[in-house]
This record gives structure tokens, sequence and C-alpha cells, in this order.
């Protein structure tokens, strides 16, 4: 009878043991859910931030290649005139080209 005492008594002890351990395990994994519910929200606010950074430069890179095309057909369009233009046609006078080359 007195060793059945002491199993019981060593499987009780055994159990509170489990006990602590599953509530502390417990409580571990609440702190690492939380942590994981903090990292996901910072995630999500990056994706989302990512995303508006990235439409922003898709719409900037739209803008610049419309701008640049418009320039270059201006360019194409003013040397077309140019081209027509006698006085154009002749050389250019040193001091005009120096100034040309000069800083502003």
């Amino acid at each position: 009878m007195c060793g059945v005492v002491i199993v019981v008594f060593i499987l009780w002890i055994l159990l509170e043991a489990s006990n602590n351990k599953q509530d502390a395990l417990r409580s571990e994994l609440n702190q690492v859910k939380q942590n994981n519910m903090i990292n996901q929200t910072t995630i999500n606010a990056l994706n989302e931030e990512q995303y508006k950074t990235n439409l922003l430069l898709v719409n900037r890179q739209k803008t610049h290649s419309k701008v640049e095309k418009k320039l270059n057909e201006n360019i194409k369009f003013l040397k077309e005139k140019l081209s027509k233009n006698e006085c154009y046609l002749q050389p250019w006078p040193p001091d005009v080209i120096e100034r040309l080359r000069s800083d502003y």
C-alpha cells in the first residue's frame, strides 16, 4: 500500500510539473501570437506603402515617357523648320559659338 501511495504522489508531482510547463508554454504561445499579429500588421502596412510607391513610380515613368516623346517631336519639328531656313544653314560666327558653349 505504501508503494502505491508513493507512486501516486510521484505521478501527482509529475502532473503538477506538466501543468506548470503547459501554462508556461501557453503564455509563451500567446506572446508569440501577439508578436506575430504586430509583425503581420507591419508587413501589411509596408506592402500597402510599397504598392502605392510602385504606382507612383509607374505613373512618373509614364509621364516622363510622354514628356520625352513630346520633346522629341518638338525637337524634330524645330529641326525641320530650321533646315529650311537659309540663315540657320550658314556657319555661325565664332563669337556666337563661344557664347553658346559658355556657362549661363
